[in-house]
Order: structure tokens, then C-alpha cells, then sequence
């Protein structure tokens, strides 16, 4: 039953994306007091003639998960069942599920302190245990000496301590796998975002991890359909091999590069720009390689007709029967065509850029080449 309910808890909380409102705390407290409450249905019977059960265990172990709201809500419908099956151990019991309430309030603490360790659970389990010895302490003296008599209570110690360490365990790993979910969906969403393309494959060149845009740039359907393909799967084989040996030659090397790859599609030539670096696993062994790689086809275009457009320039003005120069705004030549550079023979293209025309006309008064009458 305890397992039942913290699996339940578990399935829920997986499709809740926002934190536990008071409503859901309020939630858990009656699930876990539901549980308390049919434990007390199907006690065990540790001695003959006295049973026993493991309600407190599922009332200390809520408030790890719905902190002081779900440990009263819980306590709160345990000690109502529990008084409406009477009988002669009614304040006992009662006394049992105040102290696991107070347990659970302990455990509330230890989460909101951040205490997750093993050492943690182990204290929290034992101290969840203790209720026992202490219920053990109420009941009359000649039960309480026959059980200790049976070594009973060493029993009843160690089964709350096992059945308290086995459930906060469970919640510790629990939650400790939904937050590693949450960052995985997180890096995922963040991924999936980028406009560039972001891949992880294996020593071998098949796919791993790749985003939205990787598939966009191989012509995929989807994200999903890469995955344990290769680059010969999306490019001509001519291609593919060249990429292949660029990885190859990283593999041997595996220290963060960048390079340029291009290759034809649809009879168009495209230009990538890839940053490519190593993926290590937990024992340093190289596993993979992660690629970052950008779509640079336009700034390419762009740089070829800047550069069409500047040697057209340079003809132009070298082709001029004129001198023509350009200053900058401190006076400074910063561009000149042939003819101009005619004016001054004593200077070349090195020793000419960024003078003044007074200090053009000073170095051919000095050299001998202007009379300054």
C-alpha cells in the first residue's frame, strides 16, 4: 500500500509542471492519510494477540513530498479513522500519528534545508522508528513487558526503520530524477531554440542528439528520424566523405576546432561554418563529438560581391586618366588610384598610406624630387 501510494504520487507529479500548489499539498496529505488509514485494515500480528501496522511510515514520509500542509492533512484523516474504529488503544494510536506528523514536519525542514544525503535518510528513518519504542512506552506494563520479553520491540523497531528508509529513499531518488527531467527538458527546449545547428554523434558518425535546425539544414523530417543516421544519409557520397574525414582527423585530435566545410545542393553551393569539440563521458573516455555549425551561404555571397564590387572600384579609378585620392577625416590618405600615386614617384604603396599631402610634399622637398622655389 505505501509503495502503491508514492508510486501514484510519482505519476502525478510527472505530469504537473508547475510546483505543488496548497490545493495539491492539501491532495497528497489525503492520499498518504488514505494509505495510513488501510494500513490500519490489514495490521500484522508481530506477537499472538498483539498486531501491528505501519501507519506511520506513510505520515512521516508525505512531508517530505507536501512539507507541514500534507503531514496535518494526513495526520488529520488517520486520527478521524482511527477514532471512528475505537477500541481500547484509541488515544494510543492517536498519540502515534500526532508523533508521525511531527516526524514529517522534521522531514519538511531537512528538504527546505536542502538535506538529501544518505546520512539524512538514515536520521529521518530512525528518528520515524523511535514513534514506536514511544507508542511501545504507553501501552500497559504487562504488554509492554511481554513484548520486550519477546524482544518484540527490537521487531517493531526495525521493521518502521526498513519500511520508513525504503519509501524516503524512494522519494529521495524520485525527486532527485524529476529535477534531472526538468533540466534535460530544459536544455532540450533551449536546443531546440537555436538557430543554428546542434548535433551530437558517436565515434562512428551516427547521430545522437540533433535540434530543429540541424534537420532543417540535412533535408530531415524530423529530429527524431536522425537519430543513428549519418552524414551518407543526407549528402552526396563525394560529400559525406570529405565530413567523415574532417571528424576522423578530430577524433585523433580531439581538442575544439572550427573549420569550413561547403558542399552542392541543388545546384547551389552551401557554406558551413563548424565548431566542433569533444564529448567525454564520466571516465574521460571520448564518446562523441558536438557540433555547432552555422548556415554562412549569404555572408558568403555577401563577401564575394563586396570584393567583386572593390576590384571593380580599383579598376575603375586606376583606369581613371585623372589622380584621385581619399582622405580621412584627420587628413590621412586611405586610398589613392595609379595616377595619383604618378604624382609623387618618390613614395610607393607601403610608405604613402596614411600621410598628409603636407607630409607628401615634405618628403619630395627632402628627397630632392619638388624645388620648393
Amino acid at each position: 500500500m505505501i509503495s502503491l501510494a508514492l508510486t501514484i504520487c510519482s505519476l502525478i507529479r510527472d505530469r504537473l509542471t508547475s510546483d505543488l500548489t496548497l490545493f495539491r499539498r492539501v491532495a497528497n496529505g489525503i492520499l498518504f492519510g488514505s494509505t495510513a488509514s488501510l494500513l490500519m485494515f490489514m495490521p500484522g500480528e508481530l506477537l499472538e494477540g498483539f498486531r501491528f501496522d505501519l501507519r506511520i511510515v506513510p505520515l512521516a514520509v508525505v512531508g517530505l513530498i507536501s512539507g507541514p500542509v500534507g503531514a496535518v492533512t494526513a495526520a488529520l484523516v488517520a486520527s478521524a479513522v482511527r477514532i471512528w474504529l475505537g477500541g481500547a488503544g484509541v488515544f494510543i494510536g492517536v498519540t502515534g500519528i500526532i508523533l508521525a506528523s511531527l516526524v514529517a514536519a522534521l522531514g519538511a525542514t531537512l528538504v527546505a534545508r536542502g538535506h538529501r544525503s544518505v546520512l539524512s535518510v538514515l536520521v529521518f528513518s530512525l528518528v520515524n522508528a523511535a514513534v514506536a519504542l514511544i507508542i511501545l512506552a504507553l501501552l500497559p506494563p504487562n504488554i509492554r513487558a511481554h513484548l520486550v520479553d519477546q524482544y518484540a520491540h527490537y521487531l517493531l523497531l526495525g521493521l518502521n526503520f526498513l519500511g520508513t528508509a525504503i519509501s524516503t529513499f524512494y522519494v529521495r531518488v524520485d525527486t532527485i530524477r524529476r529535477e534531472n527531467a526538468r533540466l534535460n527538458e530544459l536544455h532540450r527546449q533551449i536546443v531546440s531554440a537555436l538557430p543554428d545547428a546542434l548535433n551530437v554523434k558517436d565515434l562512428s558518425g551516427r547521430f545522437l542528439i540533433a535540434n530543429n535546425a540541424t534537420a532543417q539544414l540535412m533535408g530531415a523530417r524530423s529530429t527524431s528520424e536522425m537519430i543513428g543516421k549519418t552524414d551518407f544519409d543526407y549528402y552526396s557520397r563525394e560529400d559525406a566523405t570529405v565530413f567523415l574525414s574532417d571528424e576522423q582527423q578530430f577524433i585523433a585530435n580531439p581538442k575544439p576546432t572550427s573549420l569550413e566545410q561547403q558542399f552542392e545542393r541543388a545546384g547551389e553551393t552551401v557554406w558551413l561554418h563548424t565548431i566542433k569539440a569533444p564529448y567525454f563521458d564520466d571516465d574521460g573516455q571520448l564518446r562523441g563529438i558536438v557540433s555547432h555549425t552555422a548556415d554562412v551561404s549569404a555572408q558568403k555571397l555577401l563577401q564575394a560581391e563586396l570584393e567583386s564590387t572593390r576590384v571593380l572600384l580599383q579598376t575603375a579609378t586606376n583606369e581613371m586618366a585623372d589622380g584621385l585620392a581619399m582622405f580621412d577625416g584627420d587628413g590621412r590618405l586611405v586610398m589613392w588610384n595609379r595616377h595619383y600615386l604618378s604624382i609623387f614617384p618618390y613614395v610607393d604603396e607601403r610608405t604613402c598610406r596614411g600621410r598628409t599631402l603636407g607630409e607628401l610634399l615634405t618628403a619630395g622637398v627632402l628627397s630632392g624630387d619638388i624645388n620648393p622655389g
